[in-house]
């Protein structure tokens, strides 16, 4: 069972995401914050990790943060980890960025559960070529 790591502080959206993922057999791990997305992210080293951009501590830019900190580990393991970032900003900046530290996909929110699904089964697929 493939074990994706969900990092949003909004209840609803946490919700929506673990319903559609859990009906695939998808083993979710929350994170409310992007504190604990690391501490979960090296203990228990997810398939994939769901990041929203905006989130404590660090508020609009804390979901890049994260997403520098999983590029940036010396283990190889955790630097491939694939990563979907999402986001209600609509910043050119921040997809520029995503895409440079090599997001598997950005996407907006509101998604649809259908095109989100498919995402997070390509960006897995991507990690088993």
């Amino acid at each position: 069972m493939k074990r994706i790591l969900i990092a949003d502080n909004d209840p609803s959206i946490m919700l929506g995401m673990r319903f559609i993922l859990e009906d695939e057999n998808y083993r979710i791990i929350k994170a409310d914050n992007g504190n604990d997305a690391i501490k979960i992210i090296l203990k228990k080293r997810p398939d994939l990790v769901v990041l929203d951009i905006m989130m404590p501590p660090g508020g609009e830019d804390e979901g890049l943060r994260v997403l520098k900190e999983i590029r940036n580990f010396e283990d190889s393991a955790i630097q491939s980890i694939p990563v979907i970032m999402l986001t209600a900003k609509a910043f050119d900046r921040d997809r520029k960025i995503s895409e440079e530290l090599g997001v598997c996909k950005y996407m907006r929110k509101p998604f649809d559960s259908v095109e989100f699904l498919s995402i997070i089964k390509k960006c897995i697929e991507k990690t088993n070529d």
